[in-house]
């Protein structure tokens, strides 16, 4: 309803409660969020659709709306790429067709271990390196925690097997937004185990696991600020 009345001309928040029929807090919540997205943007009182940034101001304005929402989703994705020990193998694991499939040893049991944070101010964007041993654990299931949140926006990447026994995660926020602060899970790893003699996989701190904030600058790691914690196997 928002980006149909924004469409043609922009319009202040006024006009936007006398169209929308939404109360005040619900609008300034929605606007937020499509602003978030990169479909709305704002030009003094008055708010644009940013889905066609092209039809407005005479394309200038809005093309520059547009550069200035994706501009962190670009870094984010270069930093990603360059922080990977070896990037022509990620390449080639995410691009090339599935191996064939051969036969797995049995998963006795499985058991989660969770990456968290403490105390942190303005989390724009994390990566984190976890050593495993291969030969007699596997990665069941990786889920995105509720801290930066999953889906398409925010962006959430695991990438398996760029190195021997190393699982490397990394999740961004999209757009011109403020960081996260507080505390809260950034995943929760979910490993099977073949036999129960095994080392417990732990994180790697010696610059593959870092937090950025909204500027993109390093957040230095206080002791416990970003922690690896294994559960009971079950």
């Amino acid at each position: 309803m928002i980006l149909t009345a924004l469409k043609n001309k922009e319009k202040s928040f006024t006009e936007l409660l006398h169209i929308t029929k939404l109360p005040r807090k619900t609008l300034s919540l929605r606007l937020k969020e499509l602003r978030g997205k990169g479909l709305v943007v704002k030009n003094g009182g008055y708010y644009l659709n940013g889905a066609h940034p092209l039809d407005h101001w005479g394309g200038k304005m809005g093309k520059y709306s547009e550069l200035l929402v994706k501009r962190k989703a670009v870094l984010m994705l270069l930093i990603f790429i360059i922080a990977l020990p070896a990037t022509s193998t990620v390449l080639a694991t995410l691009f090339s067709p599935p191996p064939l499939l051969t036969p797995q040893p049995e998963i006795k049991g499985t058991f989660n271990a969770a990456i968290e944070v403490y105390n942190v101010v303005d989390v724009y964007s994390w990566q984190a390196k976890i050593t495993y041993d291969s030969s007699k654990l596997k990665i069941v299931q990786i889920v995105p925690g509720d801290f930066l949140g999953s889906g398409e926006w925010p962006f959430f990447v695991n990438a398996t097997d760029v190195e021997e026994s190393v699982l490397l995660l990394f999740n961004t926020l999209y757009g011109e937004v403020p960081g996260k602060d507080g505390s809260g899970k950034l995943a929760i790893i979910i490993f099977g185990y073949y036999s129960s003699d095994f080392e417990q996989p732990t994180m790697v701190s010696d610059g593959d696991t870092w937090l950025l904030n909204s500027d993109l600058q390093k957040i230095p790691l206080e002791p416990n600020m970003i922690t690896f914690s294994v559960a009971t196997l079950s």
